[in-house]
């Protein structure tokens, strides 16, 4: 089980927070804008490198999308991984 992502396919809902979007901006500590979504999408990709990822549903948002915790074959965390 995949969760899936309006804009980029494949995604991972943390128990508190969502990913951003990939053509998300975000703001830094000095006010500045920088292109976070582009940067976790690459940082989210670099972390799968093709291994195969495990999804448990757990609850549909408002929008009736999939929220889940997904792992990795070892047993690594994405949601707390995407957070950290």
């Amino acid at each position: 089980m995949v969760t899936r992502s309006a804009d980029r396919g494949l995604a991972s809902v943390s128990r508190a927070s969502a990913p951003p979007e990939s053509m998300q901006s975000c703001t830094d500590a000095d006010g500045k804008p920088w292109s976070c979504g582009i940067c976790a999408t690459r940082e989210l990709r670099n972390c799968i490198r093709g291994r195969e990822v495990t999804c448990e549903e757990k609850a549909l948002d408002r929008y009736k999308r999939m929220l889940a915790i997904c792992e990795l074959p070892d047993g690594s965390d994405i949601n707390a991984w995407m957070v950290r």
